[in-house]
């Protein structure tokens, strides 16, 4: 599924133009989540820097492939890699659990491992979450180094589409772009989701890429 959202996410980069034809996305990231116990030790490692009692049926969004400006300075942080669910981390990242709320998630069931199981939900229809204006939201955006990445790669709008996947795990499609979205063009971009949600499926039993044995 790594490869495979590689592949995706290359794409919708090269394919979303401006009218100038250049790539209107700044950023395009897929996420799937996975119970912490599923992760690959790396994985897990980064999660434990965030949330250290991070239990193992604990929900976590771990990105599995981003295209867009090289120059942005992400993967130093661990939530650019995996975000456990967990009422510490998305009080420290506020962004991202209103990403997940706008989508149509219920926080609490995803932060209440008794009610973590209601994340499985095969039928389920999503909304579409747009954002703009990032860069003066301080609610969102707490940290002040976000916020001047935010305004000097010009992103002007973030759309989050999101999907279950036949695993029962949430997949979550983000673009952040450098043109202005409105709902018009929102509604024009939501059947993306079932799109990239048909292209995972088939690799949905090999997330990760198998360790290769040390000689």
């Amino acid at each position: 599924m790594v490869g495979a959202a590689a592949a995706v996410t290359r794409l919708l980069h090269r394919e979303l133009v401006d009218d100038d034809g250049q790539p209107a996305c700044v950023m395009v990231r897929l996420y799937v989540t996975q119970p912490f116990r599923a992760l690959p030790e790396n994985r897990r490692e980064l999660a434990r820097s965030l949330a250290p009692d991070v239990e193992d049926n604990v929900s976590c969004l771990v990105t599995l492939a981003t295209n867009g400006d090289g120059t942005l300075p992400e993967g130093s942080r661990p939530e650019e890699h995996v975000l456990p669910f967990t009422p510490l981390v998305f009080e420290r990242i506020p962004l991202m659990a209103h990403l997940l709320e706008g989508v149509g998630i219920d926080m609490e069931a995803a932060v209440t491992q008794e009610r973590a199981v209601e994340l499985r939900l095969q039928h389920r229809t999503f909304n579409a979450y747009l954002e703009s204006n990032l860069a003066d939201n301080e609610a969102l955006l707490p940290d002040p180094i976000h916020r001047q990445v935010v305004r000097e790669r010009g992103i002007n709008s973030m759309l989050a589409l999101a999907g279950v996947l036949p695993t029962g795990g949430l997949m979550l499609l983000l673009l952040q772009t450098n043109v202005e979205l409105n709902d018009a063009v929102v509604s024009l971009l939501q059947p993306l989701a079932t799109a990239v949600k048909a292209a995972l499926i088939p690799y949905s039993l090999a997330i990760f890429e198998p360790r290769v044995p040390r000689s």
